[in-house]
């Protein structure tokens, strides 16, 4: 990689150079390598925490398509599960200071406007990991190999869709069928009932145990199991949560703040 000095350099060695050092100070390589390495950290562990939830999403519509069973999650359930989650609002004012030289994490650098912003945001889960602090390990590592360690990778895939993903689902469905089992249906009569379930016209529906559901009744119960199905993804997203906060260290290495 090539390094031209940004105050002592000539103009034909920043042209040829990958990186300009603003301030002329080797020292701000290693904190410029430090902070790249810390928003990638972050930028996975927010990805791995919002596709977690995705498999959660799907399956409850999955099985109510493919079984034929009462619907577990509702659409307005599935819509707070995304907004709060992902949505962070912002307060903030800023106004601007002088024109500086700016450098990209490419290297790159550019003539723009300096801003002093205060901002005073709410953040939700998702939006928090971006602001976790370095792991104590983040500069003993080897440099990643950007052919092969990519934002996306399987190994994330799989950790958020059929690792903490099925834990999502086996919680969520736990929940969906002690509800239904509590309320008189075992979970195999469960299974082909969704049409009489869902019939305005059916007022006497016999759980497992004789007794006599009307349409109104059933949608109540309904609601109930979307409120146990949204709970249970919501406490296995708090422990998620926690898992992800470090991708190497322990957590109490690392700390809860």
């Amino acid at each position: 990689m090539g390094i031209a000095m940004g105050i002592a350099g000539s103009d034909v060695s920043k042209q040829a150079a990958d990186m300009i050092l603003l301030d002329d100070n080797f020292a701000s390589i290693v904190t410029g390598v430090e902070e790249g390495r810390l928003i990638f950290d972050n930028i996975k562990k927010t990805v791995a925490y919002t596709l977690t939830k995705n498999m959660t999403e799907l399956a409850p519509v999955a099985l109510f398509i493919i079984a034929a069973i009462p619907l577990p999650l509702g659409t307005i359930t599935i819509l707070c599960i995304d907004i709060g989650t992902d949505i962070v609002i912002v307060r903030s004012h800023s106004r601007a200071i002088r024109n500086s030289d700016c450098i990209s994490s490419l290297g790159i650098a550019w003539k723009c406007l300096e801003f002093e912003i205060e901002c005073r945001p709410i953040q939700l889960p998702a939006v928090a990991l971006a602001y976790e602090k370095a792991e104590s390990d983040i500069m003993k590592r080897q440099p990643r190999n950007p052919f092969t360690e990519r934002l996306v990778t399987p190994c994330l895939v799989c950790m958020s869709y059929f690792h903490i993903g099925a834990m999502q689902i086996a919680g969520g469905y736990l929940a969906y069928f002690t509800i239904l089992a509590q309320s008189g249906f075992r979970p195999l009569s469960l299974f082909g009932l969704r049409s009489h379930w869902d019939s305005k016209a059916i007022n006497d529906l016999e759980d497992s145990y004789g007794q006599e559901w009307t349409y109104t009744d059933r949608k109540n119960l309904e609601f109930a199991c979307y409120a146990g199905f949204f709970l249970a993804i919501v406490i296995v997203q708090w422990a998620n949560l926690i898992i992800l906060k470090t991708r190497r260290n322990s957590v109490f290495q690392q700390g809860m703040t």
